[in-house]
């Protein structure tokens, strides 16, 4: 009775904590612009490259009174240290710096405020020390800019600059603006929709104190409870993100479009390829082009936009583009076949369809929740309540829920995986049964009918079958290794498949992946290795420097899981992050003291942690050598979005556990309470981010 009290205690000061925390955020001003030369609707092209320790000048700006922040139209997917100087003559006006853990198409760099306006300023803009490139953007005309560190080569253009200061009203004050504007341009109009997904997160909210506090219940409630919270939060966030604004959501629309009206995969590409006639209507109605990738220009927020949107929907256009599909387009089918289900029901209306794309994501989003739960009951089931815990972090995740809100197979591939390891955690414990091992074989077939980088969650995965078959050997002979075999022959049949259609077409045999072996001939192994280690790890001596002046692993894979969403143009504050690192690093603090307790317990189980610890190291592995092979040897940018080691999720619910069992059986379910509470905070503040930058 005591520890629920103090379960009780614990989630009213949370709940009581987060509910003035959010009420204080709204009491801010956001930044207005005071000036600038890239306002909203305002073209931006690409006029220069920075490779490494640069500077940018530009005379002849306006530096307006009370400016307290620049942001510069810098592009980097790996940002740079900025450093801003402002001067007149020799006199400095003003100066800031901004870190490197900075991404998407601009960098906002703090400032001194300014008392009062000043002209003919010279900015100066010094970035670096960086190896990856950084795109400069602004307005071509005849040389304007002028790089200085590389013998004052004049740029045809100028550095879009936006000058901002402190705005003159609160977010309270805006709210029914901002309520109103989340009501435009989506398949659900109206303000209303506000009050839906208050009462969605409210909702999962409440059920999600409702489980902490019962006594454990009967697994199929937990499990139906955990995957509910999970899809109310994915709905919720396909209802906050504008349409197609989700990440590279209109090429995966596009995908799913080319199959229902032409019956075939997509082939185009960004240089030939165009979008059907309706997405490319619709797009423009939404203003897509001004506001993705670009964080000063909000979504529609004028009736005379909706309506300009309701007639571009309803003007019936074609729906048969060349087979363009971007990024998506050499992405495995299936996810894609099972979208155009909703597609085919919402046909006429393409917001509709979207929407309707959406909620399947979030389905998806709701599986990986329910399996994640029972993997953990498998992995710790002497900790069944702590399973809940872990499994309730899981589905308040904002990294994984943002994703699950939008039309993407990395949704699919998240259920998929988390399905796999619970299939693993169950041979581990209780045995391979063919039965088990039938199910384990199909995920990961749909695994690789899902999306490319299941291949490297299939290293560990094929690394567990063949520990399982030694061990069904050592204890039934040949007999034992039959379920491992029917498993691993399941799951291969899609490659198979796939190799011999393009070998009968006369195609590489493994389609895109058959290139990989260029990047070998062209640089050693070592070179690839270093490139993978430097992008999670501190680069070792007598490495070759592919990151300088980034701390990959807190300013891009740390940093970025505390947020980032939109089109890489959505990030929390530089001190949030700072934050952010004192809850992680008890969690790693307990954790790493738990397994150091039970070290005895962990030797007997090593063949399955080691199995584990291949799926961990082997997505990222992949991730990386992807990245080496598609960028680094084109002189390219680095694929560094956390969405990418999301599918890994499960395990993050394992580290929860673990943490909280770390804690002693005391403070266990205070502790546990806590970690929902400041994931539920999480996922909130993130929601919050998002409706600031498009509809603030």
């Amino acid at each position: 009775m005591k520890a629920t009290r103090n379960v009780k205690l614990t989630l009213l000061f949370g709940v009581t904590l987060l509910a003035a925390l959010v009420a204080f955020a709204l009491t801010r001003a956001p930044p207005r612009v005071l000036g600038g030369n890239a306002t909203v609707h305002t073209y931006l092209s690409t006029f220069g490259t920075v490779r490494e320790d640069d500077e940018i000048c530009q005379a002849g700006e306006v530096l307006p009174a009370g400016v307290s922040a620049m942001r510069l139209s810098l592009v980097a997917y790996v940002g740079a240290r900025v450093r801003v100087t402002g001067s007149s003559g020799a006199r400095v006006l003003i100066e800031g710096e901004r870190g490197p853990d900075w991404t998407g198409t601009s960098v906002t760099v703090p400032v001194k405020p300014l008392t009062h306006p000043v002209s003919h300023v010279r900015l100066c803009v010094a970035i670096g020390p960086n190896s990856q490139p950084i795109y400069v953007r602004g307005i071509r005309s005849a040389p304007s800019a002028v790089l200085v560190s590389n013998g004052a080569q004049p740029l045809h253009g100028r550095l879009g600059v936006e000058y901002l200061g402190a705005g003159r009203g609160s977010w309270w004050s805006r709210a029914l603006a901002v309520a109103r504007r989340m009501g435009l341009g989506h398949a659900l109009s109206g303000t209303w929709v506000v009050l839906l997904i208050a009462a969605l997160m409210a909702t999962l909210g409440g059920l999600a104190i409702w489980l902490l506090l019962r006594e454990p219940p009967a697994v199929p409630s937990v499990a139906w409870v955990c995957a509910s919270i999970a899809l109310l939060n994915g709905v919720a966030w396909s209802l906050i993100v504008p349409a197609f604004q989700g990440k590279d959501e209109v090429d995966h629309f596009a995908y799913v479009e080319q199959l229902a009206e032409n019956g075939a995969l997509p082939w185009g590409n960004r240089e030939n390829g165009t979008y059907s006639p309706e997405q490319t209507r619709v797009l423009e109605g939404l203003d897509y082009w001004y506001t993705v990738h670009a964080p000063q220009t909000p979504s529609i927020s004028s009736l005379a936009e909706e309506r300009t949107l309701t007639r571009d929907v309803h003007a019936g256009a074609s729906l048969r583009g060349t087979g363009e599909a971007g990024v998506a387009t050499p992405e495995p089918p299936l996810y894609y076949a099972l979208q155009t289900i909703p597609y085919a029901l919402a046909r006429g209306n393409m917001l509709t369809q979207l929407q309707l794309m959406r909620l399947l994501s979030a389905l998806f989003g709701a599986l990986t929740a329910l399996f994640t739960l029972l993997f953990l009951r498998e992995l710790l089931p002497r900790a069944p309540q702590l399973a809940t815990v872990g499994a309730l972090c899981v589905a308040l995740q904002p990294q994984l829920a943002s994703m699950d809100g939008a039309v993407s197979p990395d949704s699919m591939l998240y259920a998929v995986t988390a399905g796999v390891l619970l299939c693993l955690a169950r041979a581990f414990r209780r045995g391979l049964t063919l039965r088990l091992a039938i199910a384990l074989g199909g995920l990961i077939a749909i695994g690789f009918a899902t999306k490319l980088n299941f291949a490297g969650l299939a290293i560990g995965v094929f690394l567990g079958l063949a520990v399982l078959a030694l061990r069904g050997a050592k204890a039934k002979g040949s007999a034992g290794t039959l379920p491992a075999a029917v498993a691993a022959g399941i799951g291969l049949a899609p490659v198979m498949l796939y190799a011999a259609a393009n070998a009968l077409s006369h195609h590489p045999t493994f389609g895109l992946a058959s290139g990989a072996e260029h990047g070998f001939t062209a640089h050693s192994l070592s070179h690839e290795l270093a490139y993978i280690w430097q992008l999670y790890l501190p680069r070792l001596p007598g490495m070759t420097p592919y990151f300088a002046g980034v701390t990959t692993f807190r300013d891009i894979w740390f940093d970025r899981s505390v947020g980032l969403y939109g089109f890489m143009d959505t990030m929390f504050p530089v001190w949030v992050d700072d934050v952010a690192l004192v809850p992680a690093a008890l969690i790693v603090g307990v954790l790493c003291r738990e397994l150091f307790v039970r070290r005895d317990a962990l030797r007997a189980r090593l063949p399955e942690l080691g199995v584990y610890a291949a799926i961990a190291v082997g997505l990222p592995a992949m991730v990386g050598a992807s990245s080496y092979l598609s960028n680094a040897l084109e002189g390219g940018a680095a694929f560094a979005e956390p969405r990418y080691l999301v599918p890994m999720i499960p395990l993050l619910g394992a580290v929860v556990v673990l943490a909280v069992r770390g804690s002693g059986p005391r403070w266990a379910p205070v502790v546990g309470a806590g970690l929902v509470i400041l994931f539920l905070g999480h996922d909130v503040f993130s929601q919050l981010q998002v409706i600031a930058r498009y509809y603030g």
